[in-house]
Formats: structure tokens, C-alpha cells, sequence
């Protein structure tokens, strides 16, 4: 029983190529000589910390699998096939390495327990699956091979759901880019849950030149290293002078199918960290993200380059979400500020939404989509998207074309976008449809939208609509009306622009000895010429006005 080390997948400035139970030391080997006695679907506390050799024990297809208080590595190429489900409890592990096949015909469940499936060939879920409870998913890409995109592949038949502190980390491969496909109906991920790749990209190099790994890679110098690009490009490293560039930026915007990169070395073997990995999702249904969703690049580490930001591409037919949700692939920090290794560019966000397949297939494949339209707010899903850099390291002032860049990040559909937009500004509530793009439309749609109006009262100013127009994406005008509800037929991307004026309020009082017009009393806009007229009573003169105008 060599129980695993706990240093994380970090030591010092080297990223881990292995997960948490398995870091430092591994686990020590059991051998048995046959499976009588011991071998059944639900197993507990029987295994601690144990890779379990059996001669000839190279595959297994039980009904069902439950492990409880049970650790255990099978053996490498191990074929699991699981009739139908699968539950994982708290200090539960299942491990499985090396083309390993693992499916399930039923409902996967990881509820405190850890499941790492290292470089699997397929990974089948027959039904939902399910992390709660700090439960944890590791999944090691093989190296992508020419023929597909992906490195391995996750196939989940119904739901994937994500809760109650649980992770999913998916590892590309770090020196080829292979990176882990997951397919699923519809996500959740709930609040403090979700993926994390952050520096699970291309890694740093063993051996070789002292540049880092991947297109992007930040370069090799003797002392100060620099940071990798991606989406932005990396920073440049500073030590008495400008040394080296960053890297430069590499992969398709709004198809984003490989991980960040690593940053440059300095002597001393010292590498550069790692960039972020890939998140790559295809959602057949409906994506929820109250989580976080991140591939963050490394920061590196005693004047090394900094790591990329990785990518997440996500493919679903609708996205909801809330402000807790996050989708981030920041560039990696540098250290030693004014002198040091340079900080890593920005990664690569795409998020296609309402695509079908046949447009999802080729979008990745890379064949040309003519209503492919991006845009960058979806209102029905008010998550935070960061493609920021992180630049400490050099000294960028000044010096800003040196500096490592944001990424790029952006929503894309080839169906109809209605934007709703505010002129000059976005009062009051456009229904159904508020205000920014919708992305949900067939073609030859009837739309109904409509503002209240006047709307937006408050100290004495209200906003008034005095009507509404309709434009294409290039701004050329196909129609206006000055109403409130406005109606038409989507035959195109279309702005709809709802136009208001302010209002204020009107209030003539007097005090006695006289009296004053209040029939005039209301709301005005601005720029009309209203008339107060003050009359004196008997035995009294007229004094004064005061108030919000000019006394006199």
C-alpha cells in the first residue's frame, strides 16, 4: 500500500502529468492469482490504494459496478464494460490507463469518489452521469492522430450534471494537442463546480531546444524566457533589454480545436509553464453554466514564460446561465515585475449556439458556413467570458505592442439574430425579446415586440418612446414606425431599434395671495416653451418665482 503523494499537479514551477491520487508516488501493485472470492459488483473497502494485477484478468462486463471506501487501479489496456450502472462514493477511486476502453449502459454517478480514465480509447455513458458531492472526473487525451480532431472521446447518451464542488479536468496531450471531445444532450453545471483545464495544455519540454510546446510557444533565453501566445500574442521577456518576442497567435477564432501553449525556458533546466487546456463540448440540447468553465495558462516561475491561455468551444442548441457563470481562458502571469519572463497572450472562447448538426459538422471541419454570423453579448445567458492576460513579468509601459494580447471570444449562429438595441440609451423593458441579440429564429419568423412607454420615473424625468426602426446588420433602413408595438417578418439579421426622449415633470404651486395656471401642469420634453402665469389676489403684488428654473 504506497499511498499517493499530496503535493497537487504542481511541483515547483513542473506541471504533473498524472492526477491528484496519483501524484508523487503511485500506488504499490497487488498481484492475485484468480478472481474467485473476490470479484463482484459492489465492492467495499476491500482495496486501498492497490493497482491490481490478475494473469489474464483483462477485461470485465458486470451488470453493475458500486465501489465504497475502494481505490483501485486495473490493469493498463483494461476493457470495463458495465451493463448498466455505476456509482463512485467518497474515497472511491477507479482508475484505468493506457487505450483503455470503460462503458456503461446505464446512469454514472461519481458522488465523492474520482474516476481517472488515463489516455481511453472511448468512454460510453449509456444514460445521465452525474458528479456531486466533491465527486471528480479525470480524463488523459490520447494524441490526436491525423484522422480525427480529438484525442479521446466521452459519449454521453442523456445528461451530464455537475454539482456540490465536483470537477471535471480534461488533459490534452502535452506535446501533440490531443484533447478530449465530450458529447452530451444537455449540461448543467452548477455554482462552485464545473471544468477545469487550467495549464492542462501543452506542456512544458523534457528534452530538446528551450522553447516551449505548441504553435504558440514562448521562446527560449538564457535568462528571461518568453510567454506563449494564443489568441493574443505572448509577452516579450525583459533582463537588461528587450530579449525575445512572445508567441504568436495560432488556430481558428470560432473554431478553437487545440490547447494553449507553454512558455520559454531559461538555463538551469527551468521550463515555462504550461498553457491551458481544451474544453471542447457538443451539447445536442441545452447548455446551463452557473459554474465555471476554465483553461487558464500557467504563471510562470523564476523568470520563465508564462503559459497560454487554452480554449473552450462549446456547441449547443441554447445556453442559459447566470452572472455566477464563467468561461475563461486567461493568459498566464509572469513574475519578477520590471524584470522578468514574459506573461502569456489570451486563449480562444467560441460558443455556437443554435447550430444543427449538419452546420456543427462543418463548422469543425472547416468547410465554409455563409450565415455564420458572431457576435459577442447573448442576452438570454448573462455569463462573464475573460480571454484576459495577466501581464506581471516585464515592464510593458510604453511598451504595449510588446506586452501579451487579449484573446478572442464570441457567440456564433446561422440562424436569425433579432438585437434589440436603445437609442440613445436602453430604456424601459422590450418584450419578449429584451434588449441585445437573440439568437433563436427560423427564417420568415413574424415578430411581435413591444416597449411600455413612458417608462423609467424617477425624480421629477421619465423616458417617452417616440417610435421604433428596423435596420440589417449593415445598417442599411428597411422600415420605422412611430408606435409602441412593433411587428415584422424576419427574413434577415435584424436590428430592431427602439427610440426615446425624456420627459420631465411640471409642477406650478403657489403660496397665498394669489394663484397660478396649474392646468399646465405635466410631463414635457425637452425644449418645449410652457408659460406660468401668476395672479396676484386682491391687497397683494406679485414677488417672485423659485425653483428648478432661474429665480426672477
Amino acid at each position: 500500500d504506497a499511498s499517493p503523494g499530496s503535493n497537487g499537479l504542481w511541483s515547483g514551477w513542473f506541471r504533473r502529468t498524472t492526477p491528484l491520487m496519483l501524484d508523487s508516488a503511485e500506488m504499490g501493485t497487488l498481484v492475485l492469482g484468480r478472481t474467485n472470492g473476490w470479484l463482484r459488483e459492489s465492492i467495499t473497502g476491500l482495496f486501498q490504494n492497490v493497482f491490481l494485477t490478475v494473469p489474464g484478468f483483462t477485461a470485465w462486463s458486470p451488470v453493475t459496478l458500486a465501489l465504497t471506501n475502494c481505490r483501485v487501479r486495473l490493469p493498463d489496456a483494461f476493457q470495463l464494460h458495465v451493463g448498466s450502472d455505476v456509482l463512485l462514493t467518497t474515497n472511491s477511486g477507479l482508475l484505468i490507463f493506457s487505450n483503455a476502453d470503460f462503458t456503461c449502459g446505464g446512469d454514472m454517478v461519481v458522488r465523492g469518489g474520482e474516476l481517472v480514465l488515463g489516455t481511453p480509447t472511448q468512454v460510453v455513458c449509456g444514460g445521465n452521469m452525474t458528479l456531486q458531492q466533491g465527486g471528480r472526473l479525470y480524463v488523459i487525451s490520447l494524441p490526436t492522430n491525423g484522422g480525427t480532431m480529438h484525442g479521446s472521446l466521452v459519449t454521453i447518451s442523456n445528461d451530464l450534471s455537475i454539482s456540490g464542488a465536483s470537477w471535471i479536468f480534461p488533459y490534452s496531450q502535452p506535446s501533440n494537442g490531443g484533447s478530449v471531445l465530450f458529447t452530451m444532450s444537455n449540461l448543467l453545471v452548477e455554482t462552485n463546480s464545473g471544468f477545469n483545464a487550467d495549464t492542462l495544455g501543452f506542456g512544458w519540454r523534457r528534452n530538446g531546444g528551450g522553447d516551449g510546446a505548441g504553435p504558440g510557444r514562448g521562446f527560449y533565453h538564457p535568462s528571461r524566457g518568453s510567454g506563449a501566445g494564443y489568441g493574443g500574442q505572448g509577452g516579450w521577456s525583459y533582463w537588461g533589454g528587450w530579449n525575445v518576442s512572445g508567441g504568436v497567435t495560432y488556430a481558428s477564432a470560432s473554431v478553437p480545436l487545440m490547447p494553449g501553449s507553454s512558455g520559454g525556458m531559461v538555463d538551469s533546466g527551468r521550463p515555462g509553464a504550461c498553457g491551458g487546456g481544451l474544453i471542447w463540448l457538443d451539447v445536442a440540447s441545452n447548455a446551463t453554466i452557473r459554474g465555471r468553465i476554465t483553461a487558464n495558462g500557467g504563471q510562470s516561475g523564476y523568470n520563465a514564460g508564462a503559459g497560454s491561455g487554452g480554449a473552450v468551444f462549446l456547441l449547443c442548441d441554447s445556453i442559459a446561465g447566470t452572472t455566477n457563470g464563467l468561461l475563461a481562458a486567461e493568459g498566464g502571469a509572469g513574475v519578477n515585475i520590471g524584470d522578468g519572463g514574459g506573461a502569456g497572450g489570451g486563449g480562444r472562447i467560441a460558443v455556437s449556439v443554435g447550430m444543427s448538426r449538419a452546420d456543427r459538422d462543418d463548422l469543425v471541419a472547416g468547410s465554409p458556413l455563409v450565415r455564420l454570423v458572431t457576435y459577442t453579448n447573448h442576452s438570454p445567458a448573462p455569463l462573464r467570458l475573460s480571454v484576459s492576460t495577466n501581464a506581471h513579468g516585464a515592464n510593458y509601459s510604453g511598451q504595449d505592442w510588446r506586452g501579451p494580447q487579449v484573446g478572442t471570444f464570441a457567440f456564433q449562429t446561422t440562424r436569425r439574430i433579432l438585437t434589440v438595441n436603445g437609442d440613445p440609451g436602453p430604456y424601459g423593458l422590450p418584450a419578449p425579446d429584451g434588449y441585445g441579440p437573440t439568437p433563436d429564429y427560423a427564417d420568415d419568423v413574424e415578430i411581435t415586440n413591444t416597449v411600455v412607454s413612458p417608462a423609467d420615473e424617477t425624480y421629477g424625468q421619465r423616458r417617452a418612446c417616440i417610435g421604433w426602426s428596423l435596420a440589417d446588420l449593415a445598417g442599411s433602413p428597411i422600415t420605422n414606425d412611430v408606435n409602441t408595438q412593433a411587428v415584422f417578418t424576419l427574413t434577415t439579421n435584424i436590428v430592431l431599434t427602439w427610440h426615446w426622449t425624456n420627459e420631465y415633470r411640471l409642477v406650478l404651486t403657489n403660496s397665498s395671495g394669489g394663484t397660478v395656471n396649474s392646468e399646465t401642469n405635466g410631463w414635457y420634453t425637452n425644449g418645449v416653451t410652457v408659460e406660468a402665469v401668476a395672479t396676484q389676489a386682491d391687497g397683494y403684488v406679485f414677488f417672485q418665482w423659485t425653483g428648478d428654473v432661474p429665480s426672477g
